[in-house]
């Protein structure tokens, strides 16, 4: 929240959203994608230790986009298809054309809801 951060968020064109702990869907969506770049980093790091601030930032680059990627292509354990699949209507591992049907994406989630309770 210090003035430095937000300078950035606003140099890159980022809105600020606070978040609290009471969000627990987007503490969900942070805290996976904290993990999945730390998964990414411990054998980057294992394997070439960065001797130079440019190779630290290049591992570094490595890292957000291969977490950007993973988050965007993991399918949804409800949904069966991944987030970049549904918005982008194109298979995010093989370069083939996905057509959803959102209405019935939305009656299984309705059932498995239900079904749950």
């Amino acid at each position: 929240m210090g003035a430095d951060f937000e300078r950035i968020l606003f140099l890159n064109g980022i809105k600020d959203v606070a978040m609290t702990i009471k969000n627990l869907q987007a503490n969900a969506v942070c805290e996976c994608m904290h993990q999945t770049i730390k998964n990414v980093l411990r054998p980057l790091l294992h394997a070439h230790f960065p001797q130079t601030a440019e190779a630290a930032n290049d591992i570094i680059d490595t890292a957000l986009a291969t977490a950007s990627y993973a988050s965007g292509a993991s399918l949804h354990c409800t949904l069966h298809v991944s987030p970049g699949a549904l918005v982008f209507q194109r298979d995010m591992l093989l370069n083939i054309p996905l057509i959803t049907d959102l209405a019935l994406i939305q009656e299984n989630c309705q059932a498995l809801i239900d079904e749950n309770l």
